[in-house]
């Protein structure tokens, strides 16, 4: 019983925390993210995770792997989301098209 509930307890808060869902689209996303560079992450999870990252030297987004788990805001599920976060959304602010 004993070690059913310590696999439980270990269990979940390596669910909880290695999630592909890592990502920067929620409201409150800060644009200076895309100035980062990209992050692996810290490597805890077992899953290497396809990400993109936008590289400001070359104004474009660029794949890396993820760990699935830390990082930094600089990391996108699709090169869309990258490239509409990190390029499209501050040109469109700077040029005053908003």
């Amino acid at each position: 019983m004993i070690s059913i509930l310590l696999l439980l307890l270990f269990s979940y808060p390596a669910t909880f925390i290695c999630s592909e869902d890592e990502e920067s689209s929620d409201p409150n996303f800060d644009p200076e993210a895309c100035n980062l560079k990209s992050d692996y992450g810290n490597g805890t999870c077992s899953t290497a995770v396809p990400r993109w990252h936008y590289d400001n030297s070359t104004q474009t987004c660029h794949p890396f792997v993820y760990s699935g788990s830390g990082g930094n805001g600089n990391n996108f599920k699709t090169f869309d989301m990258c490239y509409i976060r990190c390029f499209l959304v501050p040109n469109k602010t700077r040029d005053g098209k908003e």
